[in-house]
């Protein structure tokens, strides 16, 4: 039961915040198509397999209508995290900051970050509710087969990475730190790659930026 509620946490979670403050990740469709959108990934894959599930449309697209309906909520925090985020980097940048400033701007984005925190448990127990015990095992399944897709995904990304970058990350990055430290090292040395081993680092970093962008590469559904 725990492991239920924590992945229906975790998946309604990502239905309402979008990992950048600029927006929501793109589903099928585009930003703004039928899956775009800051529910768009994890929406697609329940609609993806809403007969495994045991959803029908009614109650698709009730799902659909109680995530949709946080979008405004949710933006406007995003907004008001962006505009916080941006002074507190503002008064970090001053030449001598002033500590009690600091701290206060800090309050001020913990406070909307609690406010998001609430939202998403709020529509964490709205979903839940409007499944069944049978419809939520599933849904845990299926999102624990993608989650080891992506990991595999990830697992083989990283290793064509270091594979591509082998000459490049001893001649810049040292006693591999590449890996350790996020790519920084080559990043720095980026015109002085060669060109498989830019593709890899382009390729690494636009799914790490877009973690929703292969949602739908997980085990097929059924026939």
């Amino acid at each position: 039961m725990r492991r239920i509620a924590t992945a229906l946490f975790l998946l309604t979670s990502s239905l309402i915040a979008a990992p950048g403050l600029a927006g929501g990740p793109r589903g099928p469709g585009g930003p703004h198509g039928p899956h775009g959108g800051p529910a768009g990934p994890e929406l697609f894959l329940m609609e993806r397999y809403a007969e495994q599930i045991g959803l029908d449309e009614a109650e698709i697209a009730a799902i659909r209508q109680a995530v949709r309906a946080s979008h405004p909520e949710m933006m406007a925090l995003h907004e008001e995290m962006r505009a916080a985020r941006a002074k507190l980097g503002e008064l970090l940048q001053q030449e001598s900051p002033d500590s009690a400033s600091v701290m206060a701007q800090a309050e001020v984005l913990n406070s909307l970050e609690g406010k998001m925190l609430e939202l998403r448990l709020r529509k964490t127990l709205e979903i839940r509710g409007m499944l069944t015990p049978e419809q939520r095992a599933e849904l845990v399944r299926i999102l624990d087969e993608h989650r080891q897709a992506r990991e595999q995904r990830r697992a083989e990304r990283r290793q064509q990475l270091t594979e591509a970058c082998a000459a490049e990350t001893e001649r810049f990055c040292g006693d591999g730190e590449a890996g350790g430290l996020g790519h920084g090292c080559l990043r720095d040395h980026f015109d002085e790659l060669s060109d498989s081993c830019r593709d890899a680092l382009r390729q690494h970093r636009r799914h790490r930026g877009h973690p929703g962008c292969d949602v739908g590469e997980g085990p097929a559904p059924p026939a």
